[in-house]
């Protein structure tokens, strides 16, 4: 967890004082719940993290979910064996009580995904989610105007497809603009 957490006991005396069957937990993953890491497939999940997620479900009597702009699929395999409540791919996806749906919105067309891969020869890892493209410049923070440049250029281009840009922690991400995570935690 990242440096401005609090500590479990901290959080379990605060837990303690709630109201747990008229309270939902809705956790953003990657920044939030865990540090950022060089790159998406490098991020741990603690085995004492697995546990504290599983007590927390169980207190609040199921009404705890990760909410990601990663895969479900991604989610589960980060946080195995669980397979906790999600709102993954920006919301294009959601599992709630093991229940699993998905948006009527199509994933990003191969064409523009095969356009933001070339970013690849700038020196940025790509990382394409089906419903969304994240580019991460962190291995190249000389280049993030370029890079944000390329992505408004290639959304411009693709504007029929009804896409945005997303700025992150040293990624640029074009998604869907029909989907985003504070309309799926609201839904």
């Amino acid at each position: 967890m990242n440096d401005a957490s609090v500590s479990s006991s901290d959080a379990a005396t605060k837990v303690a004082g709630l109201n747990l069957d008229a309270t939902a937990l809705l956790l953003d993953v990657d920044g939030t719940v865990l540090d950022i890491a060089p790159a998406p497939d490098a991020v741990v999940v603690p085995a004492s993290l697995r546990r504290s997620l599983l007590d927390l479900t169980a207190r609040l009597n199921g009404a705890c979910a990760l909410v990601s702009g990663r895969t479900i699929g991604t989610l589960d395999r980060l946080f195995t064996p669980s397979k906790l409540s999600a709102i993954g791919a920006h919301g294009a996806e959601m599992r709630i009580g093991g229940e699993y749906r998905t948006s009527a919105v199509a994933p990003l067309p191969a064409a523009l995904r095969a356009k933001l891969a070339a970013a690849e020869k700038m020196g940025i890892l790509v990382e394409d989610k089906g419903f969304s493209v994240a580019l991460h410049f962190r291995t190249a923070p000389e280049r993030e105007n370029e890079l944000r440049c390329f992505a408004e250029a290639t959304c411009r281009e693709f504007a029929a497809e009804n896409v945005d840009v997303l700025s992150g922690k040293a990624m640029i991400e074009i998604k869907r603009a029909a989907v985003n995570k504070g309309e799926a935690v609201r839904a």
